[in-house]
């Protein structure tokens, strides 16, 4: 690959890229320089992801996990006076330049020809892969990076707008909104920890993490809401990845448990974070629930209104707004489904009376 992005084979077939075994090399410094290819590397005996046969959810998990194992690696060598070299400042900073160089010269290729993107996604999933790492990178230059690799993908590329990358974009999401979950659930059993010193280290390097995975979710969701706003059919990617069926029953999975463990003697954050995720994904349902409607997609309807009573009934203002403006928009459209939209209605009307009723007696 020359400086410019371009390859040897460009010269003598303009910008298009044929030469494969070039990018072979690309493939191999993206492998050395992101944590979870790398661990994906070792953990299946430097196997390469196949992504487009249902490898990609996996893969998103064990972004999300990286930045959980990294945290708690961390802390283990903080208590024990040592520390990896691998994790070194000036270890991340050298891996980060090497990734930001790499993802610079794939953007130059997509953007020299069209067809680039086909050639370089469907062998190697270059921009795919940086997806999938969001939530572990660090190197902020790099995260604005991969958005921008992105956007120019789905916004720019002339043609139809390639599914893939949107998808990869929603596992990533769903993934960090489940370790987040995850994370809550463990910020709650800290309070049975005997020793104060092992709370105060577990509940810090817990926030890290939180922090961490909160902005990486909340980059990505804006980079959703802006694709769809400039293409709705963005919505019916992830319509069909499952944004409506199995991925909000596996995020209903624990955020009934989460619910149900919340107590006034457990620490604040744990509901904050419930109603962060709830709210994230809420911006979503917002966008693509009526998408699903008026094309008649399947959803899972039951979970919907399962969801957006949970958050109306149990969660904090801003979730409980978001559930309540989804269902007005809902129940403005002709749909069978409406009749259930209103049960949820008058089910709610039926609660705050008898709530109001016994504040009364």
């Amino acid at each position: 690959v020359n400086p410019n992005g371009s390859t040897d084979s460009d010269k003598n077939n303009g910008q298009k890229v044929s030469n494969l075994s070039a990018l072979a090399i690309l493939e191999n410094l993206m492998v050395q320089s992101i944590p979870y290819l790398f661990q994906y590397h070792n953990r299946n005996n430097s196997a390469r992801p196949i992504l487009p046969d249902g490898f990609a959810q996996d893969l998103a998990l064990l972004s999300a996990e990286v930045v959980e194992d990294g945290i708690f690696d961390f802390m283990m060598c903080s208590t024990s006076g040592s520390a990896s070299r691998s994790n070194s400042p000036s270890s991340l900073q050298q891996t980060s330049s090497v990734a930001s160089r790499l993802l610079e010269v794939t953007l130059q290729l997509f953007s020299s020809d069209a067809s680039n993107y086909h050639i370089i996604e469907s062998n190697y999933h270059i921009l795919d892969s940086f997806l999938l790492c969001y939530p572990a990178l660090q190197d902020t230059h790099l995260k604005n990076l991969t958005l921008k690799t992105l956007e120019y993908v789905c916004t720019g590329l002339s043609g139809k707008m390639p599914p893939n990358p949107v998808r990869i974009l929603g596992e990533t999401f769903i993934s960090i909104l489940n370790c987040l979950l995850e994370g809550a659930e463990n910020m709650a059993q800290m309070c049975s920890f005997r020793s104060a010193d092992l709370r105060y280290l577990f509940s810090t390097d817990m926030d890290s993490v939180t922090s961490m995975l909160l902005r990486a979710a909340s980059d990505l969701l804006q980079s959703m809401e802006k694709f769809i706003e400039h293409d709705d059919s963005i919505s019916e990617v992830l319509l069909d990845a499952g944004m409506l069926t199995e991925k909000l029953d596996t995020l209903l999975d624990r955020i009934r448990p989460a619910i149900d463990s919340l107590d006034d003697n457990l620490p604040t954050v744990e509901a904050k974070v419930l109603d962060t995720v709830v709210s994230y994904y809420c911006r979503i349902l917002a966008l693509i629930a009526p998408r699903s409607r008026s094309m008649s997609v399947d959803a899972n309807q039951f979970n919907v209104d399962n969801l957006l009573l949970l958050s109306i009934r149990s969660l904090g203002s801003t979730p409980c707004r978001q559930a309540l403006e989804i269902l007005e928009k809902l129940l403005m459209m002709p749909h069978e489904c409406v009749l259930d939209d209103l049960k949820v209605v008058f089910q709610l009307l039926q609660e705050f009376a008898h709530t109001e009723q016994g504040d009364r007696q």
